[in-house]
């Protein structure tokens, strides 16, 4: 058997899925990141004649806008502070369904498989 031939099968079963994502993600992604130097408009659509090339300017003008910083320091905090307790509590849980010392074991383990959410 040739170790060569299973690298190529391998490729060939792989390639598919690979297409998918660079057609429905990578594409989109390097287009917006395209636009993302331009002064685009909505309108501008029709032709591309219509985009100006503005380099940087977009990301400095965001850089300077209070609302960007506000909307960085959410989500930092989220991050730093919603994420670990989250973890934590979700660690806990398990602890309790899996103690020995719990009581209402089945209680436990059929809430914490339902949904966090109280709605």
């Amino acid at each position: 058997m040739r170790r060569g031939g299973g690298a190529l099968a391998g490729w060939m079963f792989v390639a598919p899925a690979l297409i998918v994502i660079g057609v429905f993600f990578l594409l989109p992604v390097l287009a917006a990141l395209g636009l993302s130097f331009t002064d685009f408009n909505i309108y501008a659509l029709a032709s591309l004649k219509n985009l100006r090339f503005v380099g940087i300017d977009n990301y400095i003008a965001v850089l300077r806008m209070g609302l960007f910083w506000k909307a960085l320091g959410n989500t930092l905090y989220f991050v730093v502070v919603g994420v670990p307790l989250s973890i934590g509590a979700a660690l806990g849980a398990a602890l309790l369904v899996h103690s020995r010392l719990a009581r209402w074991k089945g209680f436990f383990a059929w809430r914490c498989s339902r949904r966090w959410s109280p709605t």
